[in-house]
């Protein structure tokens, strides 16, 4: 498995089945709000350490321990937030943090890709709708637009 998308070819049941995982950027006012906290934090130690000031020491600890617990809480969301979407002959499931979501190419009326690169939707019978959305999401669309071409003779993505 490698980077975002991770692609694998694997045969399950003597079934080829093609897995792309998903995954949203690094959440970045967490991170970017953890880093201000850490740099107040040493500024906070130092100053209490060259002025004898135990209680800007303690605080700046206490913002230390509040930095890495915000950067563990946006890394735990970040890796839980990951999609794991395979594809085979007969249609395709959606692995996430709601469950699994699975649908047959038979069912899909159209697929959508929008123009930025980052969403894809499966369109079904009546407003029934899946919408991938991650970077990463072009391999998965040419897969996607390989397997309906397989099943029914789709060859693009409409945009």
């Amino acid at each position: 498995m490698g980077s975002n998308p991770t692609l694998a070819a694997l045969e399950v049941e003597g079934v080829a089945v093609t897995s792309h995982i998903l995954r949203q950027g690094l959440p970045r006012r967490p991170v970017v709000l953890a880093c201000i906290v850490t740099v107040v934090a040493i500024v906070g130690i130092v100053v209490g350490l060259l002025r004898s000031q135990p209680a800007f020491v303690v605080l700046g600890i206490a913002f230390l321990l509040a930095s890495a617990a915000l950067i563990g809480a946006a890394l735990t969301a970040w890796v839980r937030g990951q999609v794991r979407v395979e594809l085979d002959d007969q249609g395709y499931a959606i692995h996430g943090p709601q469950g699994v979501q699975r649908g047959s190419w038979a069912n899909v009326k159209r697929v959508t890709m929008s123009e930025d690169g980052t969403r894809i939707t499966f369109f079904h019978d009546g407003d029934r709708r899946s919408v991938l959305v991650g970077r990463g999401v072009g391999a998965l669309g040419a897969d996607i637009a390989a397997y309906l071409d397989r099943h029914r003779g789709y060859g693009q993505i409409v945009s």
